[in-house]
């Protein structure tokens, strides 16, 4: 196999060295007829990438270099389970490619570089995340992300039902018992609260158990949002005691038990989209605090000499946004070269690259959003 499927970003093969870095995008479709005419639109990308090739110098490299493409377009069972789009990068080492849940424009570069952006903006959109489904008896986790949800096989050492988290304190009836003065031997018995009561006790407790196992479980993966779906009045009384700093502030209050597959994923995208949007709200926010406090900047002079000292804590770069040049790694220096010639290098797909590797993060932003109009912009560290 001369390509593999990626699945998480960024992928350890954008930051290996030597060009040069092949990047490929289309929009494909699920189903015939349609995706008949995705290995046609992927052949037309090709003979652009080998043109190109061409043009740097590699002829003798180039049949190396395209080989892994002309053998995915002869793999017919690979076109027939494509998604909404797809990304290809390549170099002269590896051929990573993503399946993509949402269309992205056609396009192929062969640069210094990857382009990175498409993905950036997949990825900083369609989060994966977990669900929780939670009811008075039982509960399931599942995990999901911009193409769908599916349950999380769960191993036997985890409690699913009350009955199995509580043990034998399941279904106790808190009574105690006193003996009367009055008559010796005979017994009078207290409740420490109805019936009710202590079904909120053994709720409560069920929760606990869930709120410590999930933990536990998805403790590898901390860093993904965590969505509780339980009818209302769970709600309450899971947050009260959870202690999942990525349990999520709005949840589905419906029981996941009445919930299918698909449903399940169009109230959780709803969340996770409405977070993305408020996070990048957020993001600007400080952009401009930080840019009135001289911690932030449009100047792409100015953000090149930053990316070169490492110091971009977030960077906004504009979706199709070109620009001709590169960035002096041994001086700092921006040097423009214009942006209509592709092959003399894209200057902010090597800051994006810089930045990503020194930590820092990457936003993609629509040209309406982005803050002046250089195309990039920059928060720093100090």
């Amino acid at each position: 196999m001369l390509y593999e499927i990626a699945q998480e970003f960024p992928h350890e093969m954008i930051f290996q060295e030597g060009g040069p870095c092949i990047s490929i995008y289309q929009p494909t479709h699920r189903h015939a007829p349609d995706n008949k005419q995705d290995p046609v639109v992927f052949k037309k990308l090709l003979q652009s990438v080998e043109e190109d090739l061409i043009q740097l110098d590699d002829v003798q490299q180039t049949e190396g270099y395209m080989e892994p493409f002309w053998r995915l377009l002869d793999d017919r069972s690979f076109w027939n389970k494509t998604q909404d789009g797809l990304a290809i990068l390549s170099n002269a080492q590896r051929c990573i490619i993503y399946h993509l849940g949402s269309p992205v424009m056609a396009e192929a570069t062969v640069s210094d570089y990857f382009d990175i952006r498409p993905l950036i903006a997949n990825f900083q959109a369609s989060d994966s995340f977990y669900l929780l489904g939670l009811t008075a008896k039982t509960f399931a986790l599942y995990e999901g992300n911009q193409n769908g949800v599916q349950e999380i096989e769960l191993p036997d050492t985890i409690p699913r039902t009350i009955e199995e988290a509580l043990g034998e304190e399941y279904g106790e009836t808190f009574l105690n018992q006193r003996t009367s003065g009055r008559a010796e031997g005979s017994a009078r018995f207290y409740s420490h609260g109805g019936k009710k009561e202590e079904a909120d006790q053994e709720l409560e407790r069920f929760f606990r158990v869930v709120d410590r196992e999930v933990y536990d479980f998805l403790k590898q993966n901390q860093k993904k949002p965590l969505i509780l779906v339980s009818l209302t009045e769970h709600h309450s009384i899971f947050r009260k005691i959870s202690n999942n700093p990525n349990l999520l502030e709005t949840g589905v209050k419906s029981s996941y038990e009445a919930l299918n597959l698909k449903e399940l994923w169009e109230h959780a995208w709803k969340i996770i989209a409405g977070n993305h949007e408020k996070r990048t709200t957020l993001l600007l926010e400080e952009f401009k605090k930080a840019q009135a406090s001289f911690l932030g900047s449009t100047d792409i002079i100015q953000i090149g000499r930053a990316v070169f000292e490492k110091r971009i804590k977030t960077m906004f770069v504009e979706e199709n946004m070109g620009i001709g040049g590169h960035l002096n790694l041994s001086t700092g220096e921006v040097m423009l070269t214009g942006r209509d010639n592709k092959l003399v290098g894209n200057l902010i797909d090597q800051l994006i690259y810089l930045t990503l590797l020194e930590g820092g993060e990457v936003v993609v932003l629509p040209s309406f959003k982005m803050p002046g109009e250089s195309g990039v912009a920059a928060i720093y560290r100090f």
